[in-house]
């Protein structure tokens, strides 16, 4: 019996299984927000949940200049779970940030095909994630952060 060929799918599952593992390690027991970014994100968050619309939590009667969209979802699932803005941000990332990733591969299938789309993928996740801090990388990044979510 011929050993059975491997699917494209199944190299990308593996790479976010990996991605899902090193985010997980990264903010695991993680209590307190690791980059200035993530307190004005969490001030945000805050922001909706008050009902602050505009206000800008971080400067007193400034306007908030952030798009709002990540933010507005992250007060949504708070809200809706019961989970406090500081414990989903911060453990949050490792989960949403898999989208870009996928997102990726989904776009250089299209383009280029499967199995090119994979090489690609890893190329992405892996040489970026290599040579940048996790909070830098293009492909993955285990903390929260709406540059990786946006991608």
């Amino acid at each position: 019996m011929a050993a059975p060929t491997p699917r494209p799918w199944m190299a990308i599952a593996a790479l976010l299984l990996a991605c899902a593992v090193k985010g997980m390690l990264a903010t695991a027991g993680v209590e307190v927000p690791t980059d200035p970014d993530t307190v004005r994100d969490l001030g945000f968050v805050q922001g909706f949940l008050d009902a602050n619309w505009w206000g800008d939590p971080a400067t007193e009667g400034a306007v908030r200049w952030y798009p709002p969209l990540l933010h507005a979802l992250a007060a949504l699932a708070s809200r809706l779970t019961g989970i406090t803005p500081l414990t989903l941000w911060v453990h949050a990332g490792a989960w949403v940030n898999l989208a870009a990733p996928l997102a990726f591969y989904l776009m250089a299938r299209k383009l280029t095909g499967a199995w090119p789309a994979v090489a690609a993928t890893y190329a992405l996740v892996l040489g970026f994630g290599l040579v940048s801090p996790g909070d830098a990388a293009a492909g993955y990044g285990g903390y929260p952060a709406p540059a990786p979510a946006a991608q």
